[in-house]
């Protein structure tokens, strides 16, 4: 099958690719933050897929994790076909009938988390006034 082998910095970080793809995916977003709103800038590097349709009648996304990247972090990827890659993080469906969630448990519970220290933070500051 066709993969990808991205490296950070020199490091192997995944190879991905998946028999039933019909898109494989790299990609590398710079957002900038918004400070009225309190929204920080970020550079993420998001490893991610499409397979053909399945016998059930619609396709599945498949994602690896993403990776918070640095200015200055150089990032590698090399195609090449092989039969071995690191299983996709999940898979999910693509269709409107069912909508499913594109995180695994473990994440929706860090965002929550992260959602949760941000609004203690900002709580016990007003607390102060």
């Amino acid at each position: 099958m066709i993969a990808f082998r991205i490296r950070i910095n020199g490091e192997l970080v995944a190879t991905i690719g998946q028999e039933d793809m019909s898109i494989l995916t790299t990609n590398l977003v710079a957002s900038r933050g918004n400070q009225e709103r309190d929204v920080n800038d970020y550079i993420r590097l998001n490893l991610g897929g499409l397979s053909h349709e399945l016998a059930e009648g619609y396709c599945q996304h498949f994602r690896w994790a993403d990776r918070e990247m640095s200015l200055g972090d150089r990032i590698e990827i090399e195609v090449f076909e092989t039969d071995s890659v690191n299983p996709p993080l999940k898979r999910y469906r693509s269709d409107k009938a069912v909508q499913e969630n594109p995180y695994t448990d473990e994440e929706v519970r860090e965002m929550r988390y992260a959602d949760y220290l941000e609004l203690k933070k900002q709580f016990d500051h007003d607390d102060d006034a």
